[in-house]
C-alpha cells in the first residue's frame, strides 16, 4: 500500500520539502545473442525492476517497496542504466544497473549466441537471459535466472525448431518469465507512477524467421534475436520519482524531465548519472 507523503505544506501556507518519494527505478534490459546464417540465437532479460507507488507489485512479482525518506542537504545519487549491446557474432552484453541512492537495479541478463554444439550456462540479470540454441546433443538447459524481487527468469531451451537442433528461450520480465524453445517474451509491469499505465520492462523473445522491434529507450526491455537480423540492443532503464513539496536541486549529468500529477510532482530521469538534493 502507498505511504502518502506528509507535510508537504508549512504551518505558513508554503510549500516544504518532502519527507519521502515513491519511485520506480529500473535497469537497462540485456542485449540479444547472435543467430545469423539461418538460426536464432536466445533473447535478452529485462532490467530489474524496483517500485514503491500505489501498491503495484516489483519485479518477479515481489510486493511493493516502502517510500524513500528525504533528508534537507543530504545528496542522492541517481544513475540511469544503458541497454547491453546486441551480439555481433556473439552473445548479447547485459543491460547496466539503474540507481536511485540506496536502491538499486540489475541489468537484465543478455541472450547467447547460437552455437553448433550448445554447452554454454545461460546468463543471470535482473531478469534472465535465455537459454542457448544450438544443434546436437546439448540437451535442455533452463534460461537465466532473476533476480530476487526484480524480475523472472529467461526460457529454457528444451524443444526443437528451426534447422537441425535446438531454439533459443526468450528472455524474462518484469511481469513473467520467458517463453521455452523458440519463446516468446516475458511479460513486463505496468505502473501509473507517471500519471499514465505504462508497461515497462518486458522480456524479450527468441523466435526464428522473425524479426520484433524493442519497445525502445528507457523501457527497460531485452534485446530480441531475430533473423535476418543479428537482434537488438537491450532499451535503456528509466529513474521515475513521485513526491510532494519542493523540487530537489539536480545535477547537470542527468538527463531529465518534470511534471505536475495534481498536488504530486513528477521527475522522470532519462539518461546519466549524478546528484540531486533537497
Amino acid at each position: 500500500m502507498r505511504i502518502s507523503n506528509i507535510a508537504a505544506v508549512s504551518s505558513s501556507g508554503a510549500i516544504s520539502v518532502p519527507t519521502e518519494t515513491s519511485f520506480l527505478v529500473i535497469a537497462g534490459g540485456g542485449g540479444a545473442g547472435y543467430g545469423g546464417q539461418g538460426n536464432w540465437g536466445s533473447g535478452g532479460g529485462a532490467g530489474g525492476y524496483r517500485s514503491a507507488w500505489n501498491g503495484e507489485t516489483s519485479g518477479g512479482g515481489a510486493a511493493a517497496e516502502s517510500t524513500f525518506p528525504v533528508s534537507v542537504g543530504t545528496s542522492y545519487t541517481v544513475t540511469v542504466g544503458g541497454g547491453g549491446a546486441r551480439g555481433v557474432g556473439g552473445s548479447g552484453s547485459p543491460g547496466s544497473s539503474s540507481v536511485f541512492d540506496t536502491i538499486t537495479t540489475v541489468g537484465g541478463g543478455g541472450g547467447l549466441r547460437y552455437y553448433p554444439s550448445g554447452g554454454t550456462a545461460s546468463l543471470p540479470g535482473g531478469s534472465g537471459g535465455g537459454a542457448q540454441a544450438g544443434d546436437g546433443p546439448q540437451g535442455p538447459r533452463a534460461g537465466g535466472s532473476g533476480t530476487a524481487g526484480q524480475g523472472y527468469p529467461g526460457g529454457s531451451n528444451n524443444g526443437s525448431g528451426g534447422p537441425g537442433g535446438y531454439s533459443g528461450g526468450g528472455g524474462g520480465g518484469a511481469g513473467g518469465a520467458g517463453g521455452n524453445a523458440n519463446g516468446a517474451a516475458g511479460a513486463g509491469a505496468p505502473s501509473t507512477i507517471s500519471g499514465s499505465d505504462v508497461t515497462r520492462a518486458k522480456g524479450s523473445s527468441s523466435t526464428f524467421a522473425a524479426s520484433v522491434t524493442p519497445d525502445g529507450a528507457n523501457s527497460g526491455g531485452g534485446g530480441s534475436n531475430g533473423y535476418p537480423t543479428s537482434g537488438f540492443a537491450g532499451d535503456s532503464g528509466i529513474v521515475i520519482l513521485r513526491f510532494r513539496g519542493i523540487s530537489p536541486t539536480i545535477g547537470s549529468g542527468l538527463t531529465y524531465s518534470e511534471t505536475k500529477v495534481g498536488a504530486d510532482t513528477v521527475i522522470t530521469f532519462t539518461a546519466g548519472t549524478d546528484t540531486i538534493s533537497w
